[in-house]
C-alpha cells in the first residue's frame, strides 16, 4: 500500500487496536469485534480463538473488512447477536470495494483485508493479511474522553465473562468490569446512559447476578 498507509489511521506497528470485523459466512454477511494489529511491514495479525463461528470463517481464507467505529451500539449489537436477534435490521451493510466482504454501512472507516498467512496454535490461529484497501472517511477531532472507550472495554470484558470458564479469569474480567463502569458512569453524557443500561441487564443475564459489579 505504500509508505504512507499506516500514516492515514495514525496505526503504530505493535499496538493492539479494536475494530468490527465484517465477512461472509455461508454466504450472509457476518460481523464481530476483533482485535488487530499492525507490523511494521503494513501487514494486519488477527488473532481468533476456536470453536466460534469467526473461526470458521476466517481460517477459510475469507477477505475481511475491519470497520472503525465510534459508536458502542455497534459493538454491543455484534458482540452479543444472540441476545439481539434484529440486529441485522439495525447493522446494514454494503459490499466492500476492493475484497469479497462486506462493510458496515454506519462506521467511521474501513481497513479491508485479504488474507496471505494461517499459523494454527492449540486454541487459536493467528492470520496474517495484507491491506488491499483503506478508506479513512470524514476526519474527526474530538476533545479526550474516556467515555466511549471504557464503554466498548465494557462491552469487550462482557464477552470475555460470556467465553470464559476458568473461575479466576472471570472473576478477573468481574473486577475489570466493575472498574470500566465505575468510570463509564462518572464520565459519559446522558445519550449514553441507555448503552449503560443494555451493558448491565447483559451482566444480569449472563451470570444470575442482581447487583452489577461497581459503585454508582
Amino acid at each position: 500500500m505504500g509508505d504512507k498507509t499506516l500514516l492515514v489511521f495514525s496505526l503504530v506497528p505493535g499496538r493492539h487496536y479494536e475494530a468490527i470485523a465484517s465477512f461472509y459466512y455461508n454466504n450472509d454477511a457476518w460481523a464481530t469485534p476483533l482485535g488487530f494489529r499492525v507490523t511494521e511491514s503494513e501487514k494486519v495479525i488477527i488473532k481468533v480463538y476456536s470453536n466460534t463461528r469467526t473461526y470458521s470463517a476466517l481460517t477459510r481464507g475469507v477477505d475481511v473488512v475491519l470497520n472503525i467505529a465510534r459508536d458502542p451500539s455497534l459493538y454491543l449489537y455484534t458482540s452479543f447477536k444472540n441476545i439481539y436477534r434484529e440486529w441485522r435490521r439495525v447493522i446494514q451493510f454494503e459490499k466492500g470495494v476492493k475484497v469479497d466482504a462486506p462493510r458496515i454501512v454506519n462506521a467511521e472507516a474501513y481497513i479491508e483485508l485479504k488474507p496471505t498467512c494461517i499459523q494454527y496454535e492449540v486454541d487459536h490461529v493467528k492470520i496474517t493479511y495484507n491491506i488491499v484497501g483503506i478508506y479513512p472517511g470524514k476526519p474527526r477531532l474530538e476533545p479526550h474522553s474516556r467515555c466511549i472507550g471504557h464503554i466498548i472495554d465494557t462491552i469487550i470484558y462482557l464477552t470475555k465473562i460470556r467465553d470464559v470458564r476458568d473461575v479466576k479469569l472471570r472473576e478477573k474480567y468481574r473486577l475489570m468490569l466493575a472498574l470500566s463502569l465505575e468510570l463509564v458512569r462518572k464520565t459519559c453524557d446522558p445519550n449514553l446512559f441507555n448503552i449503560v443500561n443494555e451493558i448491565e441487564n447483559i451482566y444480569r443475564r449472563l451470570t444470575g447476578d442482581m447487583e452489577v459489579p461497581g459503585p454508582r
